[in-house]
């Protein structure tokens, strides 16, 4: 029988704000925290997601056909389709598995400032608490849809998306500096 030991009073999660054009949301964002076996890990799946030796292979199979092939040729065009076609459906399918991770890191979101727009009507609120959200109709049911949903709104946002994508990874690869600066004075 294995005994584990687990130290109390330590969050398993560190709360992040996103930044857009250097200022600093109210909204607050858990990302997960790990021990040290795991967290190396989790690195390393987050690494094999960004390897995709296939899609490697098409981009550079396309860049060769492109230099070398024949655009006399009336199967040039055909070929540089189907690796562009190729290409196309591997980098989707990469994109899918990376936004897949990212969204599995978050635990939840407080304070998410959002505009909800229904039948032309806008109306402003805010999600105290992703984990404890009241249904709201045709958006979520349960407090998991709601984070789904308000993922989903934080990834249409470039600026958004740019900053949750950083600050997780650097509480993944454990870089996280936000704190660091503060207590350095």
């Amino acid at each position: 029988m294995a005994v584990k030991l687990v130290i109390k009073n330590v969050k398993d999660y560190r709360l992040i704000n996103l930044e857009v054009d250097g200022k600093k949301l109210p909204a607050e964002l858990g990302v997960k925290l790990y021990d040290s076996a795991r967290s190396e890990e989790v690195q390393e799946e987050f690494k094999q997601i960004l390897q995709n030796e296939e899609l490697e292979m098409y981009r550079a199979k396309a860049a060769k056909w492109e230099k070398e092939g024949d655009k006399t040729d009336e199967d040039f065009f055909k070929i540089r389709k189907d690796y562009q076609t190729t290409i196309d459906s591997l980098t989707k399918e990469q994109d899918k598995k990376i936004k897949e991770f990212y969204r599995s890191q978050i635990l939840f979101i407080r304070n998410s400032s959002v505009t909800i727009t229904e039948n032309g009507q806008d109306k402003d609120a805010i999600i105290a608490d992703s984990r404890t959200a009241a249904p709201i109709e045709s958006l979520w049911a349960t407090p998991e849809e709601c984070l789904v949903v308000l993922l989903d709104a934080y990834f249409k946002v470039p600026a958004l998306r740019d900053s949750l994508t950083e600050k997780v990874l650097s509480v993944i690869f454990n870089s996280y500096t936000e704190e660091k600066g503060k207590n350095s004075k």
